[in-house]
């Protein structure tokens, strides 16, 4: 696989010299982990990654929690070209050119929370 951005010229790298390949079941004990660990496999792939969708239990308010929102159950990390820009914005003439960042890349994975903690599913 040849991988080019600003830190690596031309780096070949191949799957035995990544350090942990994000699998199905794969536990974590926060959100915040496994952000981590998905942006740390994405780098040594040549991809950076956002934050996509959240899933909530319910809807609205939560009495009795610190910010009154409900917990995320579900979150989704996708890589930072996944999509495309909405027609509405690409079809107004920009203020200056700027070239397309989305590509429409499927790189993402999927948490879901489960007793306490993240779990990678399908």
């Amino acid at each position: 696989m040849l991988v080019k951005d600003q830190y690596w010229d031309n780096a070949v790298i191949t799957e035995s010299q990544i350090s942990t390949v994000p699998q199905c079941n794969m536990e974590f004990s926060s959100e915040e982990e496994a952000y981590k660990f998905y942006k740390n496999y994405a780098a040594q792939l040549g991809f950076k990654v956002r934050k996509g969708k959240v899933q909530c239990t319910l809807y609205g308010t939560v009495p009795g929690t610190s910010d009154g929102k409900a917990p995320i159950t579900k979150q989704i990390f996708l890589c930072s070209k996944e999509g495309e820009r909405s027609k509405k914005i690409s079809e107004k003439a920009p203020k200056s050119k700027r070239n397309e960042k989305r590509t429409g890349c499927k790189a993402d994975i999927r948490l879901e929370s489960k007793n306490s903690k993240w779990v990678i599913y399908i």
